[in-house]
């Protein structure tokens, strides 16, 4: 079951949202193709919150609202392989 996020009719990015202006939130994010596992620390490294939300731009933008600000986000590098089904041409 997917945890949804606490929201407020009010949250937008101007909000700070229970965190303090002097406390910075790190937010790490493991993307998947349909769900995003996320875990919110403070700078103490104490979990402020962790969970998954679906992975639709709506509710990854609703919930990015919801979030205690100041913070930095960050996410799992993934590597993309691209295969071609014709071959390459090589000029000589």
């Amino acid at each position: 079951m997917l945890q949804e996020a606490e929201l407020s009719g009010q949250a937008d990015s101007e909000n700070n949202l229970g965190g303090s202006s002097e406390t910075m939130y790190y937010i790490g994010l493991d993307v998947h193709k349909k769900t995003i596992s996320y875990c919110v620390k403070d700078a103490a490294g104490c979990v402020f919150s962790e969970g998954k939300i679906n992975s639709s731009r709506r509710d990854l933008d609703v919930w990015v609202r919801s979030l205690p600000q100041p913070r930095m986000m960050a996410m799992e590098a993934r590597e993309v392989l691209v295969l071609r089904d014709e071959p390459l041409l090589c000029s000589h």
